[in-house]
């Protein structure tokens, strides 16, 4: 019975659920720093990083995170369409930061609050 109590439904769905969630971040970038203008089309804005770091993975729509307040800039999410494509990107990155248009741009992995 206590191996009944170790896999409790609830603790599975607890399990699948991390595991899930791992997964999904795993495809996940965000980039901080970004210039923020009403009317701005990320994709675009995306595209052009990935455009100077010489990639061009699939991705979603590109999206803020969190509320707009007068002055700082959100970090924008968005999902590559494979994780293999994730290391590559963050490698080149750190070559960017070269580049004058992108000094203030930085791309990070998507983090859980207890990784961050």
């Amino acid at each position: 019975t206590s191996c009944a109590k170790a896999l409790s439904p609830k603790k599975l769905e607890n399990v699948v659920k991390k595991i899930q969630d791992a997964e999904d971040r795993s495809r996940n970038l965000i980039i901080f720093g970004l210039t923020e203008e009403d009317g701005e089309n990320l994709t675009v804005k995306v595209g052009e990083i990935f455009t100077y770091l010489e990639e061009k993975p699939l991705f979603s729509t590109p999206t803020r995170i969190g509320n707009s307040s007068g002055g700082s800039v959100r970090p924008v999410k968005l999902s590559l369409a494979s994780a293999t494509m994730v290391s590559p990107i963050l490698v080149k990155s750190q070559r960017h930061r070269q580049s004058n248009n992108f000094k203030s741009v930085y791309i990070s992995l998507d983090r859980t609050k207890e990784e961050r």
